[in-house]
């Protein structure tokens, strides 16, 4: 996973730095699903926060950060609840 998301960063760089906004949305979807598959929790908050916070990070992979994380996080919220 971290090899993974090592290379994944290298590839997000030069897509951020290069104004390549359709690949770096791609790239970091990418990225979180990883995260996501190996249900590595920790990982996962790790690389939304590395990515949402990167120096000129572009609105829209921001936001396409938050949209793929919003229905992990409600779901994590209803599996809470329901134990109750």
């Amino acid at each position: 996973l971290s090899s993974a998301l090592s290379l994944l960063a290298s590839i997000e760089k030069r897509a951020r730095v290069g104004n390549d906004t359709p690949s770096l949305v791609k790239i970091c979807e990418a990225s979180l699903q990883l995260c996501k598959d190996c249900n590595d929790e920790e990982s996962l908050i790790d690389t939304i926060k590395m990515l949402t916070s990167r120096r000129s990070q572009k609105s829209k992979a921001i936001g396409a950060c938050v949209n793929k994380a919003i229905p992990w996080v409600l779901d994590c919220g209803d599996e809470s609840s329901s134990g109750d």
